[in-house]
């Protein structure tokens, strides 16, 4: 407010100060240019109906955005600068009723020399919407300071599973082996990044049944810490799932969070974790030091995937239900169709024609949208097509689609990873994943 006033003092002083010259009239250019500001005040009846942010990690990437209406016309594409931010405008009286917004992705993989192409599609935005970088995903801003290392022995059948994160999440570590026979086992974990003021938990799960864990406060740089497996202790609570159905791979997952009312990012401690192939039983740990948590499990089966997260308190309870009808009716991104006896909010399809061998390139379309069948995408503009030779855009195949049964909506989604930030909430998620080759 200071500054305001201090400009229009400065303005009001400055027009006295002329007030009277004779040589104080208007240039014939500037006349021009108020006149027509007067007569055809464009800016005043437009209206941003859509916003995006460049979303791009790699300065050397091409990045663009394009727009289409609800009948799937363009409205509107651009080639984004890195970093850019751009509002797109329209007559107030032209608003779409909604925005399908395509993201395009071009950048040289494998040292620059394959090419590969991503989109991503939101389909029926309302208008208004906006398309920033995602907040969610974060990477720790502190720097590395060190490493150490984790020895733990007399692991009884060998490990089934093993996972180390702090509040950052899973972490890579610089080497890891397996010692010994299946029996009895050894796992050397080494080179553990080390940051400054963390708690790290190992969760780690035996071929007998055990699963135990390990939390090591402010780890010093350099250190071994060596435990033995018996002596690890066991968590708090757990929940099991047994008889599990023919599968050939799975996922319990718990992460915890130490705020009743967490911040939205997709990373926090990984408090426990089973990750097999073909078992049947699964297992997932709490520790009673978290408030909140986000438990999920995942499981493939004969041609679908079954997955269930919940936010919130532990889970208590989970019916792996069994796989619902689904044929293809029109297999083309552009016009999406297809038959199911499975109700659900919001549905992803993802497309993708992937070249190895000596000369690799890659092309991927995944699209979200609402449970509408069947959407309706606007083709891409010939001037991205013809810029790209290995598009390979007619070659993509669908590879799976995703029916949500429950979940939050296309728009809701779009506003917490792109949007208004928001907190996490509790809630629950289901989805059946259809996997091609579709009956």
């Amino acid at each position: 407010m200071k500054i305001t006033k201090l400009a229009l003092v400065i303005s009001c002083v400055f027009l006295l100060a002329n007030c009277g010259k004779e040589d104080t009239l208007i240039p014939e250019t500037e006349k021009e240019q108020k006149e027509q500001e007067t007569e055809n005040p464009n800016d005043s009846e437009n209206v941003v109906y859509f916003t995006y942010e460049s979303n791009s990690l790699n300065e050397n990437a091409d990045e663009w955005i394009i727009l289409h209406d609800q009948n799937g016309d363009i409205l509107e594409y651009r080639k984004v600068v890195y970093g850019e931010r751009i509002g797109f405008k329209v007559e107030k009286d032209k608003v779409p009723e909604s925005v399908t917004a395509t993201k395009f992705f071009y950048f040289l993989s494998g040292g620059g020399f394959n090419p590969d192409h991503s989109l991503v599609t939101y389909a029926n935005l309302e208008s208004g919407s906006i398309w920033n970088r995602n907040h969610n995903f974060r990477n720790n801003p502190n720097p590395i300071i060190g490493d150490f290392n984790i020895r733990v022995s007399n692991i009884m059948g060998g490990v089934r599973d093993y996972s180390i994160s702090n509040s950052y999440g899973n972490l890579n570590t610089g080497s890891t082996d397996f010692e010994g026979t299946a029996g009895l086992q050894i796992l050397s974990l080494g080179q553990i990044p080390l940051y400054e003021n963390e708690t790290y938990i190992l969760s780690l799960y035996d071929n007998q049944d055990n699963l135990r864990y390990v939390m090591i406060e402010n780890p010093v740089d350099g250190m071994e810490y060596e435990f033995a497996f018996e002596e690890l202790p066991e968590y708090d609570s757990y929940f099991e799932l047994d008889n599990l159905p023919e599968n050939t791979f799975s996922m319990f997952m718990s992460t915890g969070y130490a705020s009743e009312q967490p911040d939205y990012n997709l990373y926090e401690h990984t408090v426990s974790r089973d990750l097999t192939y073909g078992k049947s039983n699964a297992k997932v740990g709490y520790l009673d030091t978290f408030k909140t948590y986000r438990t999920y499990f995942g499981i493939k089966m004969d041609g679908y995937s079954y997955g269930y997260s919940q936010m919130g308190d532990k889970i208590e309870e989970l019916t792996i239900l069994p796989k619902p009808s689904f044929t293809i009716v029109e297999n083309s991104v552009y016009n999406f169709e297809f038959a199911s006896d499975q109700t659900f909010i919001k549905k992803t399809a993802k497309w993708s024609y992937n070249v190895y061998g000596d000369e690799p390139m890659f092309t991927r379309w995944t699209v979200i949208s609402p449970a509408e069948n069947p959407h309706k995408i606007g083709e891409l503009p010939q001037e991205i097509l013809m810029n790209y030779p290995d598009f390979n855009l007619d070659k993509i195949e669908l590879q799976h689609v995703d029916l949500f049964t429950k979940s939050t909506t296309v728009q809701k989604e779009f506003n917490s990873f792109y949007g208004t930030y928001v907190p996490l909430s509790a809630g629950v998620q289901e989805v059946f994943t259809m996997w091609a080759p579709f009956e």
